[in-house]
């Protein structure tokens, strides 16, 4: 299956990941990283995250997914760059949309005292959108 992570942050830095996981083709066997690029961003303020998905072309490898954060692109991944067309189908098809906070993991390291409790612990979320074209 494909997994695409809109906004990734850990230990509270002001470094916001946009991440694909779709198995060996994105770099995840053995090492889970995905392929992800970063952006730095004030943590302070309300921002807006987002994917877009454009399958416009027939072709899949030109088909791209592109991370953007406050409307500005930050990163475009096309389906040559995956280079599994499996891999590349799972991502770009029927999504499942989870909100969580996860604490400690091989990422981040074990939980802390200041990372396990706490508002600064949390996330705060001002809407949330999905929007479809054809």
């Amino acid at each position: 299956c494909g997994e695409i992570d809109t906004f990734e942050n850990v230990d509270g830095s002001t470094l916001g990941h946009g991440t694909l996981h779709c198995g060996a083709a994105c770099n995840d066997v053995p090492s889970d990283e995905g392929i992800s690029s970063a952006v730095t961003f004030d943590f302070g303020t309300f921002h807006t995250w987002a994917h877009q998905v454009d399958v416009t072309s027939a072709d899949w490898t030109a088909q791209s997914i592109t991370f953007l954060l406050d409307g500005k692109p930050y990163r475009e991944v096309r389906g040559s760059d995956v280079g599994n067309q499996a891999a590349w189908t799972a991502l770009v098809g029927p999504m499942l949309m989870t909100l969580n906070v996860a604490v400690g993991g091989q990422w981040p390291g074990s939980a802390s005292a200041s990372t396990a409790t706490g508002t600064t612990a949390g996330m705060e979320v001002q809407y949330v959108a999905v929007y479809h074209s054809n």
